[in-house]
């Protein structure tokens, strides 16, 4: 019984391990945007998509080449799946960094940019903008 325990803590040690190399890491291509402050996180679904919405305040000026990114500070992650443990383990990776009030590296994902007028914006362009792929935390 004893031996079953330890089997189970050991996986689970392992486990939570091996998710902060897979949450944080950037591929050496991505594309950042460096030193920003998240004003809001968002997890909705609309238009037929899962989205994880974050809200950020820029250090300088955004140019990604994308509407409601450069215009709203606003990047995204969508899926048109159920969520996902990895889709529920962004959203809280994002909701620690928001509480916490450090500053962080939005990493993007590819070129994807969604301007769809399925999705839109109060004061600004339609679409969930650019798709991020994850975040470098700081301490302040």
């Amino acid at each position: 019984m004893m031996l079953k325990k330890l089997s189970v803590i050991w996986g689970l040690v392992v486990i939570a391990l091996s998710f902060p190399n897979v949450v944080i890491a950037a591929p050496p291509s991505s594309q950042l945007i460096k030193n920003v402050k998240l004003k809001s996180v968002a997890l909705y679904d609309q238009g037929g998509y899962r989205i994880a919405e974050v809200h950020f305040e820029p250090s300088s000026p955004v140019s990604t080449g994308c509407a409601p990114t450069d215009q709203l500070n606003l990047v995204s992650y969508w899926r048109t799946t159920e969520h996902t443990v990895n889709f529920a383990l962004r959203v809280s990776h994002w909701m620690a960094a928001l509480s916490s009030g450090a500053s962080v590296d939005i990493i993007l994902e590819g070129t994807a940019c969604n301007t769809s007028a399925s999705i839109p914006n109060e004061g600004g362009p339609s679409g969930m903008g650019r798709m991020f792929s994850g975040m470098r935390v700081y301490a302040d």
